[in-house]
């Protein structure tokens, strides 16, 4: 128990209950009795699973008051233990694991628990199934509903699991070839050594009693790093590959997202709303509550071409529902003329829009305007679809970097034995026009690729994530220019002679009678009158334009001007 923040400390001090610990299971024990003070108190609890059969088992542990067993319990404490019905993670275990001949009605549910060998990255489920010795309804097709479930730390629930409703064939040798098949195969991603549950339904409108056989194949191929970064700046990456099974490699992969990063433009703190009337409804904290504050972030985007599909996420607060610390978010896309195009909150979706410009508003509530003010430069990124750029993989530095003394490329495919390593090269590829320094290109690989003989995909779904970094853009080389025009410029003479009559034409302009120029600085001669300024300017005038009609009579244009140098009239 905890009591009021503004409670005196009598009060706290002479606050003690005595409780009564009930566990409800025998594999449960704890102190028989426990003192609960203010601020709580915890207890020690063991857990004997030893003897329990595999599957899920549940119990609680119930405090009573000692003073008063009939108020019921004060609290329950729930203890849940899962089983595993296969530990292929135990030395010398095998690699897969089957459930023959399982049970199934209209609604029925089997759950079972299976811990992966380490290593594995992904496992193949196979559902057979077949009709009862004692079922009285006509064979036909069967739904189904399975379930596989891992519980990673700090991970969704929906980035571990996969659930999917499935349509089987009952066998019947009265359909003859067009019965529905009655064998399904999916290839799921997992983590090897944590217990996956594996849970099986017949639907509820699927009428008849079948059985249903449940096979798991694990596989692996896992690389020393879980996430691939690719640096522009260098010509490779290296990586290393084991597995805990033979295992065929074949790498593969592609980028296909580009992701740029953007700076809020604007960012505003809102106080709290005034209550509406009467009503009291508002954020400016009526009645004891706490005030609520707004914090609105604008940012701006540019596309220079139609892409179709644009995601707008905010890394540090997506995906995190309950989890997240603010009390709300929401974020708005307009266009460039203020239209409303997508919305969102925590979760995100793709969109398809038009080259233009674009603005997001993000807004954020919080009680603690300290706490808002810390996301004023919090970054946006958006991601924009574009064409794959392959990835190409190398088994020595050698061919990395295109050595000519190598020889030629090695197979890529090639026999991993189990529990042995190989080193992996990966080639830098070229960033696309549309990518700018600093942006990050996004995509996955795969590294194992099964025979298609095999059961299920062969590899892992979805693969691993990789990353490249743009570098600066390289500096683009100007044409050389030719030996015979460099020389020709240097030697033909009526580049300087253009150049002067170019001059001589400008100043005429300045020595036109209409103009009134300043006399020459020049003093006159002994026993002559200055000239007056208009008369000065008149005569070098006259002399100027007589000399190059002159020169116009005189010279022609050499026949190997250049055209932007035009004819003198």
């Amino acid at each position: 128990p905890r009591l009021h923040e503004e409670a005196p400390n009598a009060q706290r001090v002479s606050l003690d209950v005595g409780v009564t610990l009930q566990p409800s299971a025998p594999w449960l024990s704890c102190a028989p009795f426990l003192a609960l003070t203010h601020g709580g108190k915890g207890f020690n609890l063991k857990v004997s699973p030893g003897q329990l059969p595999p599957g899920a088992h549940y119990a609680e542990v119930a405090g009573h008051d000692s003073s008063s067993p009939r108020r019921g319990p004060l609290f329950s404490l729930p203890v849940t233990v899962c089983r595993p019905h296969a530990n292929l993670a135990a030395p010398h275990a095998p690699c897969h694991v089957a459930f023959e001949r399982v049970a199934f009605s209209p609604g029925h549910i089997e759950r079972r628990f299976v811990v992966p060998p380490r290593g594995a990255t992904w496992a193949t489920l196979t559902l057979r199934a077949r009709g009862a010795p004692r079922s009285r309804e006509p064979a036909g097709s069967v739904v189904y509903m399975y379930s596989l479930t891992q519980l990673l730390p700090q991970k969704h629930i929906g980035q571990s699991s996969e659930t999917r409703r499935v349509t089987m064939g009952v066998p019947d040798e009265a359909q003859g070839a067009g019965a529905p098949a009655t064998e399904y195969v999916s290839t799921v991603a997992c983590v090897g050594g944590v217990t996956l549950e594996v849970a099986v339904a017949q639907w509820w409108m699927s009428l008849g009693e079948t059985e249903l056989d449940v096979r798991l194949d694990f596989f692996g191929l896992s690389p020393s790093v879980e996430q691939l970064t690719l640096d522009g700046r260098t010509l490779f990456s290296s990586l290393e590959l084991h597995s805990f099974r033979r295992t065929s490699v074949e790498p593969e992969g592609s980028l296909k997202t580009l992701r740029r990063a953007c700076r809020p433009l604007q960012a505003k703190l809102v106080p709290p709303a005034a209550p509406c009337g009467d009503v009291g409804i508002g954020d400016a904290g009526v009645g004891g509550k706490t005030p609520i504050y707004d914090y609105l972030l604008s940012y701006k985007f540019a596309l220079k071409e139609a892409c179709e599909g644009v995601t707008v996420r905010f890394p540090s607060l997506s995906a995190q529902l309950y989890e997240s610390g603010y009390e709300a978010q929401l974020w708005a896309l307009f266009d460039a003329h203020k239209r409303l195009l997508r919305w969102g909150d925590y979760y995100v979706d793709k969109t398809k829009l038009k080259a233009g410009e674009y603005e997001v508003r993000l807004q954020l509530r919080h009680d603690s305007p300290a706490h808002l003010e810390k996301l004023k430069d919090l970054p946006m990124v958006v991601d924009l679809q574009i064409a794959p750029v392959a990835l190409s993989f190398h088994w020595s530095r050698a061919s990395a970097l295109d050595d000519p003394a190598a020889g030629p490329k090695p197979p890529l495919r090639r026999l991993l034995e189990p529990h042995t390593r190989v080193a992996l090269h990966v080639a830098s590829p070229a960033a696309p026009a549309i990518a700018e320094p600093g942006d990050t290109l996004l995509g996955s690989a795969t590294f194992a690729k099964l025979s298609s003989e095999g059961v299920g995909a062969g590899k892992r779904p979805g693969g691993w994530p990789v990353t490249l970094f743009v570098p600066p853009a390289a500096k683009k080389e100007e044409p050389p220019k030719s030996a015979s025009k460099d020389k020709e410029d240097e030697t033909a003479p009526h580049r300087m002679e253009a150049a002067l009559r170019a001059l001589k034409i400008s100043q005429l302009v300045n020595l036109s009678p209409k103009c009134k120029c300043k006399p020459p600085k020049e003093p006159a001669a002994a026993g002559e009158a200055a000239p007056l300024p208009h008369e000065a300017a008149a005569v070098r005038y006259e002399a100027l334009l007589a000399e190059l009609r002159a020169e116009c009579a005189a010279a022609a244009a050499p026949p190997d001007a250049p055209p932007e140098v035009p004819p003198l009239l």
